[in-house]
């Protein structure tokens, strides 16, 4: 096959495409959104692959069918958000549980302000619903923030408060390790205890015990001492 022969024929199932998009677009919206949808993907992995479907592995006819497709996909979108608000109008006037059950699988948002206005105890009981849905997630990640795993964070955060206690801070000496007793008392509420070595107000180094609860609090991610005895 000549390239001129080739190159015509390439021309044609592209036309061809256009005509058959055209025509399921007329029939059916929705078919064509997805076929679009399909055949936008095939053509771009072509592209990006060089495998295709026959008569369709080059990457520039793969271009140009993405092209066709992509547009017409998005045509078939527009037409089918044009179909479903005409149905919506109808059924506000006519049926307006109809209206709020469509409305509410095509957009939320708009939903709930019809929803304000054509049922005010309805929508009441839903935003209360969500509310105490939203208060119950930001619980459970609340807990799941606040571990059993966070003593070690809480025993290193708590030293600056002990610090703040001495005569010399700097002189300040942690062990590695937090002391015994030290845990997770519930929500986001540590107890830590520990022992450090510091020099006194006469210069000589001394080794001393704190004690104390220290509040984790995941939203900032910021640590406070609620309670500390320092002794030494």
């Amino acid at each position: 096959m000549s390239k001129t022969t080739s190159a015509f024929l390439g021309l044609f199932e592209l036309i061809a495409l256009v005509v058959g998009f055209a025509i399921l677009i007329e029939i059916d919206h929705t078919t064509a959104g997805v076929v679009g949808l399909v055949l936008c993907v095939v053509a771009t992995f072509t592209m990006l692959t060089g495998i295709g479907l026959p008569r369709f592995k080059h990457r520039g006819k793969a271009f140009m069918a993405f092209l066709i497709t992509g547009s017409f996909t998005l045509v078939a979108g527009g037409l089918m958000n044009q179909e479903t608000e005409s149905q919506l109008a109808v059924l506000r006037d006519t049926d307006q549980v109809a209206y709020l059950e469509l409305l509410k699988s095509h957009d939320d948002t708009r939903w709930l302000t019809e929803l304000s206005k054509l049922d005010p105890e309805e929508y009441a009981a839903v935003t209360a619903a969500r509310r105490e849905e939203g208060y119950a997630k930001a619980q459970k990640e609340r807990q799941q923030a606040c571990t059993s795993g966070k003593e070690g964070y809480a025993y290193v955060m708590m030293q600056g408060y002990v610090k703040e206690r001495l005569k010399a801070p700097s002189t300040a000496d942690f062990p590695t390790r937090q002391g015994q007793g030290t845990k997770h008392l519930g929500d986001c509420l540590y107890q830590v205890v520990g022992t450090f070595d510091a020099q006194n107000g006469f210069g000589a180094m001394i080794r001393g015990r704190f004690e104390g609860k220290i509040r984790y609090f995941p939203d900032e991610e910021a640590w406070q001492a609620i309670s500390l005895d320092v002794n030494g």
